[in-house]
């Protein structure tokens, strides 16, 4: 595995990346984060611009970055391949017709291949990206600038670790990526592994997606299907393993009314004890996110060097990341309960798919190094 390089970027290249209120968002940090970190290494010479590049569409998470003066990138974090609030033909043609002839490069999460397929002759601009969830770093200016005082509030409370334990918030110290890396240790020789599944259901469509009738309807049931597969997979695993498993669902209102017996307690849906349960856990469970993309959990996974028993991925991502090096592959509860124990029953297994995730979130998931891959992409 080659290592960053680094030697190719340092003083030869110059970045300006835009921001505005459409991108200060949980899915956007990641991005900033892994610009201000190189910057903060001497590899780019970086200027952050407020200017909102798309002011005729309200679109979020669409990063816009100049390079050396000449290129333009989009760094595109959403779910999937949907921007607008019609159904995917239409994202595409707005996509197609607005975004992408003013890029050199999209650097896409959810990089799905049969979908990027329908952009014809533009699809070779298309790149993956990455794994996407949130984080932040002391040196990422981005935390710094405000759009009202909303946000200039909000992030005065979050920056204060004694007024979060007040209202019961999650101080953003916690979101530094350092917090969630961890080391490859496998458990104890002869003990068995702890097995981890702790996730959400989606509620019904609020009425502030303003989508046709035939959009609600088809996003109703993917929801819905989310949902099932979850409860399913939690079941499953409860009686399987009973004692070495931990799993449920994030208490809010509509989990509670479809499925009670599986609500977690709130000590462990805490963010800060969740992610010491994920460190915890050398095997832990992800299944697919909104729009079938891969969700936040199975960054976070791969951030702490976990084996990962996944639903199938549905895109792409760089670098040498595939099953079964990197993860398991599960479409049904029995496959994903034979899988689990097949990591059980092979400890040599389950430390080499630790050590894989661990350098691959090395030299690709930290959010220097994705931004750093996403500019050598580009330059060539």
């Amino acid at each position: 595995m080659s290592p960053l390089r680094y030697d190719e970027l340092v003083k030869k290249h110059s970045v300006i990346a835009y921001y505005s209120s459409k991108t200060n968002s949980g899915h956007s940090r990641q991005i900033y984060t892994g610009f201000c970190e190189l910057a903060r290494s001497g590899a780019i010479d970086l200027e952050l611009v407020k200017e909102d590049w798309d002011p005729g569409h309200a679109v979020k998470n669409l990063i816009k970055v100049t390079l050396n003066g000449e290129m333009d990138l989009l760094f595109d974090t959403n779910d999937g391949f949907y921007w607008i609030h019609d159904d995917l033909d239409r994202n595409v043609e707005y996509f197609s017709n607005h975004v992408l002839p003013k890029f050199h490069y999209v650097f896409k999460r959810s990089c799905i291949p049969e979908v990027i397929e329908k952009f014809g002759d533009l699809a070779w601009r298309f790149r993956p990206l990455g794994l996407n969830y949130e984080l932040t770093s002391r040196y990422n200016a981005m935390d710094e600038i405000y759009f009202g005082w909303r946000d200039r509030l909000t992030k005065g409370i979050k920056g204060r670790e004694s007024l979060c334990r007040l209202l019961g918030k999650t101080p953003d110290r916690l979101f530094h990526f350092e917090n969630f890396e961890h080391p490859p240790v496998p458990p104890a020789e002869g003990s068995l592994p702890q097995i981890l599944l702790l996730t959400r259901l989606w509620g019904p469509l609020g009425d502030d997606v303003t989508a046709s009738p035939v959009v609600r309807e088809r996003a109703q049931r993917d929801l819905d299907a989310i949902n099932s597969t979850r409860i399913g997979c939690i079941e499953a695993c409860r009686a399987a393993f009973a004692g070495h498993f931990i799993g449920g669902l994030a208490t809010t209102p509509y989990a509670r009314k479809v499925a009670p017996h599986l609500i977690a307690p709130e000590t462990l849906t805490d963010k800060r004890n969740f992610m010491a349960l994920v460190k915890a856990s050398p095997i832990c469970v992800a299944t697919t996110g909104l729009l079938r993309s891969t969700g936040w959990r199975f960054g976070e996974y791969v951030a702490a060097s976990r084996a990962i028993v996944s639903e199938r991925l549905h895109d792409v991502l760089p670098g040498p990341f595939r099953s079964p090096d990197n993860y398991l592959e599960f479409s049904t509860v029995e496959e994903l309960i034979r899988a689990v124990r097949d990591l059980v029953a092979n400890p040599s297994a389950l430390k080499a798919m630790m050590w894989n995730n661990y350098c691959y979130y090395r030299n690709y998931g930290r959010p220097d190094s994705l931004v750093l891959q996403a500019l050598l992409k580009a330059l060539g």
